[in-house]
């Protein structure tokens, strides 16, 4: 249920609310005047808030049916997909570079999100693409830029994933020194990179997906977004099956771990040295010390 939708059934109970109340002061003050104009108005909103409800529900089952476009411009959609992020148990993301994301993580002064991994439970899986990949050549003509300025932005991300274990590093000792995080409700989370082409962008929050394609008209950000919900079962499921396909056939350089890093209890994080090191040179640890 959406923001608009919930303030819509807000209003609705309330306008029921008032209506009981009116219908039951006129119980009370024996005026026949008044206990004649109290029926018509409470009765008149109690059967207006039920219709308008059912009406709510009605149109809120049709637009289930259906994908819906929620943006012409996906760049419009990050302080929306962030504040769902905040209470969803599970969360997987997924696009070229994750610039956007991976940026508002390492530097997001309220740590709301990985608090919310560290003591509610969170799951939360993050994707891109690989600079090594053969693909970067092909979106990068794409997008109308150089393959460097593609693998650039690409390493930035690499960077602040580093700029994200060494946050989340500091918060979890600090907070696992004085006992702070209970097993049971620490969640997880898990960076992988991958160099197949992942084909679209992907935010799903729970059983909400945010999609769209990756085209050669327009930059991912700027390009329509989607949005689909497991009750639109046959394409939610094949959305979350493409991003479950390519997280488990990502890459893997030099070892059995092909993550980047991933912190899950008892075990604390997990960082690659081996693969930063590939990728970002051996003076990788510049840039978490």
């Amino acid at each position: 249920m959406d923001d608009k939708t919930k303030k819509s059934l807000l209003l609705y109970l309330l306008t029921i609310t008032i209506g009981i109340i009116i219908v039951l002061l006129a119980l009370i003050i024996t005026n026949k005047a008044f206990e004649f104009l109290s029926n018509a108005i409470g009765t008149g909103l109690i059967s207006s808030g039920f219709v308008a409800l059912l009406l709510l529900f009605i149109n809120n089952e049709e637009n289930h049916k259906y994908m819906k476009i929620i943006s012409t411009d996906r760049s419009t959609l990050d302080e929306k997909y962030k504040k769902r992020s905040y209470s969803a148990k599970e969360i997987d993301i997924m696009g070229i570079a994750l610039s956007v994301v991976m940026k508002e993580l390492a530097t997001d002064e309220s740590e709301r999100l990985l608090k919310h991994i560290l003591y509610e439970n969170a799951k939360v899986r993050l994707m891109f693409l690989s600079p090594e990949s053969e693909y970067t050549k092909q979106r990068a003509l794409e997008d109308g830029v150089t393959e460097k300025d593609l693998l650039k932005g690409l390493n930035e991300t690499l960077i602040n994933s580093l700029k994200l274990y060494n946050r989340i590093n500091k918060i979890y000792n600090n907070e696992y020194s004085k006992k702070s995080i209970q097993r049971d409700k620490m969640g997880t989370i898990e960076i992988k990179i991958t160099d197949m082409c992942p084909h679209l962008t992907i935010y799903r929050t729970d059983n909400n997906i945010a999609w769209g394609l990756y085209t050669a008209a327009s930059k991912g950000i700027y390009s329509t977004a989607m949005e689909v919900n497991n009750k639109q079962k046959k394409i939610f499921e094949e959305l979350k099956k493409h991003f479950d396909r390519l997280w488990d056939n990502s890459l893997c350089y030099c070892n059995s771990e092909n993550s980047l890093f991933k912190i899950y209890d008892p075990n604390g994080l997990i960082i690659n040295e081996n693969m930063y090191s590939k990728l970002l040179g051996a003076d990788w640890r510049k840039y978490i010390e």
